[in-house]
């Protein structure tokens, strides 16, 4: 139960300070190992599958305020060949009339920005004056306004 983690940023990674800040945020049940992977990608071997799944459904995961995009990674593929250009974000849509602050709008609006992760609980999608869905966003391209 290996996952490749992408951290975007220019700084070099220190693993000791990576595994103590995620440690408490991710409270595994298993423990988990850290290896760096060159390149600002470290690898992380977790004991139990339901960890590294809990990993990837809390995404997006920042650190030093820097994204970090996760994958599985099946060992066969070399490090250096993986592409970490996609990862998923909750998105927030405001101000729409109330007729459209329903489900089936959120999932289509969002499937106009990427692929829809559809929520076990459809409840976590209600937000009182908004409505937000997961989307699964290409991070290579810029964002469009509006």
């Amino acid at each position: 139960f290996v996952l490749a983690a992408k951290f975007f940023t220019r700084r070099s990674l220190n693993v000791e300070v990576v595994v103590k800040t995620f440690r408490p945020l991710w409270r595994t049940r298993g423990s988990f190992e850290v290896s760096d992977g060159g390149d600002n990608i470290l690898l992380l071997a977790f004991e139990m599958d339901v960890d590294a799944e809990k990993v990837m459904q809390g995404a997006p995961w920042a650190f030093d305020r820097h994204l970090v995009v996760f994958q599985r990674y099946n060992g066969v593929v070399p490090i250096q060949d993986l592409c970490f250009y996609k990862t998923v974000f909750w998105i927030q849509l405001h101000n729409l009339p109330f007729s459209l602050l329903t489900i089936d709008a959120a999932l289509s609006i969002g499937e106009t920005i990427g692929t829809i992760t559809k929520p076990k609980d459809f409840s976590e999608m209600k937000g009182g004056s908004f409505i937000r869905v997961r989307v699964e966003v290409d991070i290579s391209k810029p964002l469009c306004r509006g």
